[in-house]
């Protein structure tokens, strides 16, 4: 069926017991598969709720308003809310960020795994992690308290090397801890009634990274939920971490130092912080989001900067407190600063790597510059577009 820049279809393919629907965006190419109930939503909220019945809704359960508001902002963020001005086709800023290289299905996959893994997010799970951070710190506090600075002298001084063997015990566990973060937003997704449809990998910032589609955490109506699905990566990276570095402190308290094991296990806590930063759409992103329950954060913060920057006697508008409206504002600035501060990280690592063969790094830097280039341009005009179709709409969804 057919309605406006929408395409909806019953979802053949999808192999669950519930009736599930397809939803295209044929103006941004978005395709996103809902439940019965949520496709209902959906129709009444472009006001076109007699398409309910030729597409067999009618009688599904009406949703909570709670969810509703939850699914009106996501409506919002994919397009299908889209006013006449605003429905000519922008394009996502994300383009030259966020590149997919490949999906894969990890359902069978998911199945096996999710009776042991669900296991370690659970309070067991946390007090072994607590456990964990504990002793490793109390181990290191009272090791120095007790042998003071000529232990660390000591330490500067001795002959420890970081040999090959090292580097692939620490790239080993590097992409154990990724498959295990992946996994973790894969698995308490489920845990609350999610579905995970596929994996992938893609250059983020030219970073080759995974990613796994948790979108439909959006129909979770407790916020806990989907924040546990956001931070649940970064807490698998903290628990391997320092399950190594304890391993570490056991085996050199018995005379054996292996410096790979000691590099994973501060590697896998570092990606954990790494991930935690909010001004990028990384975990911690979608960590604060959840906690603000502001559907398309980035976005609304922006928008919120521009008014507060550009178009003051339009703050009032914003149904918020003049705090978060501060908040909001800061929040916007320091995310649309901080996407080109993160290309320029790129570069620098890039320099690092590949300094010694200039061949390889000047070419790279090239191009990385244009796309850093090609990224502002962009971003201005995503904003631009948005402003100038759609700006009065966008006020009252903030």
């Amino acid at each position: 069926m057919n309605i406006g820049h929408l395409t909806i279809e019953r979802d053949n393919s999808s192999g669950l017991s519930k009736v599930t629907f397809l939803i295209h965006n044929t103006l941004n190419g978005r395709f996103v598969r809902m439940g019965a109930s949520e496709t209902r939503y959906l129709l009444e909220s472009i006001e076109v709720a007699d398409a309910t019945a030729g597409l067999g809704v009618a009688d599904s359960p009406e949703l909570e308003d709670e969810l509703k508001k939850v699914l009106k902002n996501k409506f919002d963020e994919w397009g299908f809310l889209a006013s006449d001005a605003g429905q000519q086709k922008i394009k996502s800023n994300e383009t030259v960020k966020k590149l997919v290289l490949c999906r894969f299905n990890v359902e069978k996959m998911l199945k096996v795994i999710y009776p042991v893994y669900s296991k370690f997010f659970s309070p067991a799970g946390l007090t072994a992690l607590i456990f964990l951070a504990v002793f490793d710190i109390g181990f290191i506090a009272f090791t120095f308290a007790n042998a003071g600075y000529a232990a660390i002298a000591n330490l500067a001084q001795m002959n420890i090397v970081f040999g090959p063997q090292d580097i692939f015990i620490v790239l080993g566990f590097v992409i154990v801890m990724t498959f295990f973060h992946e996994f973790a937003h894969a698995v308490n997704c489920k845990k609350y009634g999610g579905e995970v449809k596929n994996m992938g990998i893609l250059l983020y910032y030219c970073i080759p990274c995974f990613f796994c589609d948790v979108s439909s955490v959006y129909t979770f109506k407790d916020k806990r939920h989907r924040m546990m699905v956001a931070g649940a990566g970064v807490l698998s990276n903290f628990f391997i971490g320092l399950l190594l570095i304890f391993i570490s402190l056991i085996l050199a308290f018995n005379g054996t130092v292996i410096m790979g094991l000691v590099y994973s296990g501060v590697a896998g806590i570092c990606i954990g912080i790494y991930n935690l930063i909010p001004f990028v759409k990384l975990d911690g992103y979608w960590l604060l989001s959840s906690a603000c329950q502001i559907v398309n954060l980035m976005e609304k913060a922006i928008i919120t900067a521009y008014t507060a920057l550009f178009r003051h006697e339009r703050l009032a508008d914003i149904r918020m407190s003049s705090g978060k409206k501060l908040l909001m504002t800061i929040y916007g600035i320091a995310a649309f600063i901080f996407s080109e501060v993160f290309w320029v990280a790129t570069l620098i690592s890039l320099r690092n790597l590949f300094s010694a063969w200039a061949f390889i790094y000047y070419p790279a830097a090239a191009l990385i510059i244009a796309m850093i280039t090609l990224d502002l341009i962009k971003t201005v005009m995503h904003y631009h577009e948005l402003i100038k179709n759609d700006y009065d709409r966008l006020i009252r969804l903030i």
